[in-house]
């Protein structure tokens, strides 16, 4: 049929294919990812507009805008305009408006010597009766680990307690964690926690003198 047309087939189909590579190196990568972008956006729906949201773990944001290409994103009103590609590549990407709860840790090093098995169970008691006090702040799991250690002859305690609302409330959540920190210092302080501090070190006898 092409041919009654007066057309050659074959040039038709050069040319076809010639304009269909041409086509693909100059917008193939523009039409993929936006592709990417609409399944992030509409089948994972991540966020909607007005949610807060940390990327990265680092940095908390509100939602301005979406589009299929870009969003715009508030962190204490700097506007930013950024592309959704970026932040499908980013991780964690955390709805600190959808979540529930969310987890803080306090650390504190002390000797090593100080901590014992009785010392440890009675600090965990201690931070256990703290939550108690406040259930509506706090839940009532938590952890202690102790198993960092650190020059000279230290031991990095590490708490772990959750919230019972949203990273959303940061500043609820700053009060809360310096709360329970405090409370972690003073069973510390209490249950005989020690810090020594190097004061001199002779390396032509080998020991430190410590206070």
């Amino acid at each position: 049929s092409l041919l009654i047309m007066g057309i050659n087939g074959v040039d038709a189909w050069v040319g076809f294919t010639t304009f269909l590579v041409g086509f693909s190196f100059a917008f193939g990568g523009a039409v993929k990812n936006a592709f990417e972008n609409f399944l992030f956006l509409l089948g994972g729906h991540p966020f909607d507009v007005g949610d807060k949201i940390f990327l990265g773990g680092t940095k908390r944001y509100e939602v301005k805008r979406v589009a299929l290409q870009t969003m715009e994103l508030d962190h204490f009103g700097e506007l930013r305009v950024v592309q959704n590609s970026s932040v499908r590549a980013i991780e964690p990407l955390v709805n600190l408006s959808r979540s529930k709860s969310h987890w803080v840790a306090c650390d504190y090093l002390v000797d090593a010597r100080s901590v014992t098995d009785e010392f440890l169970e009675n600090v965990k008691a201690d931070m256990a009766l703290f939550l108690e006090k406040d259930p509506e702040t706090y839940q009532q799991e938590f952890r202690i680990d102790s198993y960092e250690f650190a020059p000279p002859e230290k031991i990095k305690l590490h708490l772990v307690l959750t919230m019972r609302f949203s990273l959303e409330y940061l500043i609820r959540s700053r009060l809360a964690h310096s709360k329970a920190g405090i409370a972690f210092a003073q069973s510390l302080h209490k249950n005989g926690a020690k810090y020594s501090t190097v004061l001199q070190f002779s390396e032509d006898v080998g020991f430190m003198a410590v206070r």
